[in-house]
């Protein structure tokens, strides 16, 4: 039986064709699908080399945190403080509007200093004042800030304000 060059050209296309996708599903799957298995192991290698120098940074940071906490004075009243840095900063520029009771709570090992304030000015001089209150770690950390403008519709009167909320976590003496 005579084929002609055609003819066996196809046949060796297709067997070509066979013959790949018979080595890819015994083969080459196999392969790929252990090329993903140790890029994943050289991923938890890694991270295992590296857990020490994490641990190191977790204990800096902690220890950080702790001087943070020694430094702070018996006697916390974060209300007088922030008159201070509103006097002492930007007191021709910013207006102190509102400074409600400080709250205080305890939980089973720590306690809380809740306290919120809320000053007028430019936004500027707002967010200078914001930078300054969050610099300072005896006042706490800022938990919230809330810019917004102040409209008095019966003067026309309209301004910018800033309403933080911050609060301070220690722990409780034993």
């Amino acid at each position: 039986m005579k084929m002609s060059y055609n003819n066996k050209l196809k046949i060796l296309g297709y067997g070509s064709l066979i013959l790949l996708l018979v080595c890819y599903l015994t083969a080459f799957r196999k392969t790929i699908n252990e090329k993903k298995i140790l890029v994943q192991n050289r991923a938890v290698v890694f991270n295992i080399n590296n857990t020490e120098k994490l641990q190191e940074t977790l204990i800096n940071r902690l220890s950080k945190l702790n001087s943070d906490m020694v430094e702070l004075p018996k006697d916390i009243n974060i209300q007088e403080r922030l008159l201070e840095v509103v006097n002492s900063n930007v007191s021709e520029k910013i207006r102190l509007i509102e400074i409600p009771k400080q709250e205080n709570f305890e939980d089973s090992d720590l306690l809380y200093y809740n306290q919120s304030i809320t000053v007028q000015g430019n936004f500027k001089d707002l967010l200078l004042f914001l930078r300054t209150v969050e610099k300072d770690n005896r006042l706490g950390r800022v938990c919230s800030a809330d810019f917004y403008k102040y409209n008095d519709r019966r003067t026309g009167f309209s301004a910018t304000r800033l309403k933080l909320y911050i609060q301070l976590i220690i722990p409780k003496e034993r």
